[in-house]
């Protein structure tokens, strides 16, 4: 019997019964009592006749435009079918699995499994996941995983492009990150991403930049501008004189925190649980005299809240991870940001002889040891050569600032 063409397929009426006529090699048309044409594959596996849907027919509407499964793609998809059978594989369960199997499905299961082994933070998880589903999935997220191209995930990145570099970055990182695990667990052959390591997607990592004397100078002035945000200044001063990454401080709890009141604050330590850090260790910060008084001062802002800077509309929630970038902004312009403070700190502890180790500078910066054979027996926290590096450090900072340091610590808390 010869197959069937377009005009064939548009001559078939509707029965009072349900149909089938062949186009060959287990293709079929089926034509419902309603007029509605429906493509068939029909296979026989382990000696078990079945059928599956390939889709609706609807041709060509009155302007040419193709909708639905074409002939033409019933045909196509009819021998991608086939080749499963010839493999050995159920097409029909195939489906269903690559239906489980899309980039959506894959990516939160990736995201799940680096937050439960402790490969990201519970915020690095948030902000993943708002970032692939607000980036990603809109155009990748229901398709299999095994069949996305870099065609398609260069579309992706493209309009990541629209929201800033960084965030086309970070979209980058994420998606490739998705597929090498899906590559991994077998759920795909090959990364599509691997063609944008030397294209036009890849750029340069950019190092924080550290402040001039002059410059931290204009910052500490320009605190004043942000009177009328209490926690802010004083969460931006504590920044400096802690060397915390920003996430640490905006994720800050008031349990963390001994400010030994019973001592005045002489031996006062901030212990950050390892789950938040980066390097997935406990890092515990000496605070300076300064940056216990601060913190008096902020616990008087927050009040009951068990965030040190809960968010303005929630308290039950903390301040959001922008809020410390855009203080830096408004304050020392686009150049700088919340890391230009560790930045600044590294640059200067390391500049001259002060007499401090590589290992308590490493420490306070929450680095990993570069010293595999140190790394592997050395479990001390340097408390007491950090303590003094900070005070060292704070010493210098009032230095720079002195015309500023009364004023600051007559902004009014309200």
């Amino acid at each position: 019997m010869a197959g069937l063409t377009d005009g064939k397929i548009k001559g078939l009426k509707a029965k009072d019964k349900v149909y089938r006529v062949s186009d060959g090699d287990g293709l079929v048309l089926e034509v419902r009592p309603s007029g509605d044409k429906f493509w068939r594959y029909r296979y026989t596996l382990n000696g078990k006749a079945s059928m599956m849907s390939l889709g609706q027919y609807l041709g060509k509407d009155k302007g040419g435009k193709v909708q639905g499964i074409t002939l033409k793609k019933a045909r196509e998809q009819r021998d991608i079918e086939k080749s499963r059978v010839v493999s050995g594989v159920n097409p029909v369960t195939h489906r269903e699995v690559s239906k489980l199997n899309t980039f959506g499905a894959v990516a939160l299961a990736f995201c799940e499994e680096k937050l439960s082994k402790g490969g990201w933070t519970a915020s690095t998880h948030k902000r993943s996941l708002v970032a692939l589903r607000a980036r990603a999935f809109p155009m990748l997220g229901d398709r299999p995983i095994a069949d996305i191209t870099s065609g398609e995930i260069l579309k992706a990145l493209k309009e990541g492009d629209k929201s800033g570099k960084s965030i086309r970055r970070e979209l980058q990182i994420l998606i490739g990150q998705v597929c090498r695990y899906s590559v991994f667990n077998q759920l795909a052959k090959s990364d599509p991403t691997q063609v944008f390591k030397k294209g036009f997607v890849s750029e340069a990592t950019k190092h924080s930049k550290p402040m001039s004397p002059d410059e931290v100078l204009a910052f500490f002035k320009g605190l004043e501008n942000l009177a009328s945000h209490p926690a802010l200044v004083r969460g931006s001063e504590l920044i400096w004189l802690t060397t915390v990454r920003r996430d640490e401080l905006t994720q800050a709890r008031w349990e963390e925190f001994d400010l030994d009141d019973e001592h005045d604050g002489r031996d006062a330590v901030w212990v950050i649980p390892w789950e938040k850090m980066k390097m997935k260790a406990e890092h515990r910060i000496p605070l300076v005299p300064r940056a216990v008084e601060l913190l008096r001062e902020i616990k008087k802002i927050s009040r009951t809240s068990a965030w040190v800077f809960p968010g303005r509309d929630d308290a039950c929630k903390p301040i959001g991870r922008g809020g410390f970038y855009r203080a830096f902004k408004i304050i020392s312009g686009k150049e700088f940001s919340p890391h230009s403070a560790r930045a600044t700190f590294s640059t200067w502890v390391r500049e001259e002889d002060r007499g401090f180790s590589d290992l308590a500078i490493e420490k306070q910066l929450a680095h990993k040891d570069k010293n595999r054979a140190r790394a592997s027996y050395d479990g001390s926290h340097q408390l007491s050569e950090r303590r003094r590096m900070l005070l060292a450090w704070h010493r210098h900072i009032e230095s720079l600032t002195a015309d500023t340091v009364e004023k600051r610590k007559v902004v009014s808390i309200r």
